[in-house]
């Protein structure tokens, strides 16, 4: 199930949290560009987000790094900017994607590169740009499949888009060869770039949809590869948002026995098209182990919360950041229940619907959990007058809910 995925990454992102690199200025972006000016200083910009784990990662090893901290410190004024906390600044800078390092000379950008750097890298670039030279990072060597991710990055923020085209195929075809662990990046956050760069080049996105169509021509006359299945599956789903092919073709296996078998197997793909789409039934009866998806659910939000309490406080903000991404992780807890409760009972499942109601509830029993339930089955169009007893009536926010159900069950 994709939730859990998601939830498998936010716990990924903890592991690596650390508040700001101490040299970055506190000022706020206008303040440290002028000191910056006044200093005859260049003016370095990192773009980052509370949830960005490769922006973690740089906090902890590459501007912890002694070299770093010397240029930086020696050469220019630096600051951070949360995406999230400074959207219009980012949309202003042009940031995408995190981490994104920019280099200026007052208003000039010198250069900016996107994606994890260590401290070499990072110095190589700080170095070259700096003194005119080579304005993104040096092309990586063939096999070097991170270097070459970062590479296809810096051409497409570069306006190479043909380029950077050429170099994500060469990645989806072969990256795995290299470096199987990538898997989940290359359905994530590699996806996630090939389809920006797909929004903006024309070119890109029919080059991406003829490798669509070349791995659905290899599902049609060679012999059926789960991997080619699933690629299919990305390219329509995380890169072409496209999901007409994806839905025609489970309209057209789900009431065969085997195509019931693939479509769970895949079902960490097709699961939110079917919720997005309202295909509440099939969802709930492609679910073989409620209990069990419950069970990796909290094993994933208590995993979380351990990382966070053996990750110690290091700097001002910690624990207001930690507190926020104990949340997030325990709304993802609650999306899941919701959606697996809602699901099961549109299927007609409606004592294992309780039952995973139930767990919820004893697992983490606030007013947030009872209200995911109940809100996730009203927008599965599964109201039941037993969601009332799982809200407060003396609540005033829970008040539109309960008139809501009410509606629904004509109570």
């Amino acid at each position: 199930m994709r939730r859990l995925i998601a939830l498998l990454t936010v716990v990924c992102v903890f592991s690596a949290a650390t508040a700001s690199p101490e040299f970055f200025s506190h000022e706020p972006y206008e303040q440290a560009k002028a000191l910056a000016a006044k200093q005859d200083k260049l003016f370095f910009v990192k773009g980052t987000a509370v949830w960005c784990g490769p922006c973690k990662m740089m906090d902890r090893t590459t501007f912890k790094d002694k070299r770093v901290i010397e240029w930086l410190t020696s050469h220019a004024v630096s600051v951070a900017v949360d995406v999230d906390q400074q959207p219009a600044i980012a949309r202003r800078l042009r940031i995408r994607a995190m981490p994104t390092m920019i280099l200026f000379r007052g208003d000039e950008e010198l250069g900016r590169v996107v994606g994890y750097r260590d401290a070499g890298k990072l110095l190589a670039w700080l170095e070259s740009t700096s003194s005119g030279g080579q304005k993104t990072a040096p092309a990586p060597e063939p096999t070097d499949i991170q270097g070459r991710m970062e590479h296809a990055r810096d051409l497409y923020f570069s306006g190479k888009f043909d380029q950077a085209t050429e170099e994500y195929v060469w990645l989806w075809k072969h990256m795995l060869e290299y470096d199987p662990t990538m898997l989940g990046v290359r359905s994530s956050f590699m996806a996630a770039d090939m389809s920006r760069l797909a929004e903006e080049s024309p070119h890109a996105r029919a080059v991406f949809a003829a490798l669509r169509d070349e791995t659905e021509n290899r599902l049609k006359t060679g012999p059926r590869r789960w991997d080619d299945l699933r690629d299919w599956l990305l390219l329509n789903e995380n890169v072409l948002h496209n999901r007409k092919p994806i839905m025609a073709w489970i309209d057209r296996i789900k009431d065969r026995p085997s195509g019931r078998r693939t479509l769970e197997r895949v079902g960490y793909i097709v699961d939110n098209v079917l919720i997005d789409e309202g295909r509440w039934k099939l969802y709930g009866e492609l679910i073989s182990n409620p209990e069990s998806a419950m069970r990796q659910a909290a094993s994933l939000y208590q995993m979380s919360v351990r990382i966070i309490e053996n990750n110690p406080p290091n700097g001002e903000g910690k624990q207001a950041e930690d507190d926020t991404q104990v949340q997030y992780a325990a709304q993802m807890y609650r999306d899941t229940a919701g959606a697996l409760h809602a699901a099961l009972l549109a299927a007609g499942r409606d004592d294992e619907a309780w039952a995973v109601a139930d767990r919820a509830i004893q697992f983490l029993d606030d007013a947030k959990t009872r209200r995911a339930l109940v809100e996730t089955a009203i927008k599965a169009g599964q109201a039941r007058e037993k969601h009332l007893e799982l809200l407060d009536a003396s609540a005033p926010e829970n008040a539109d809910l309960i008139r809501e159900v009410r509606a629904a069950t004509g109570g």
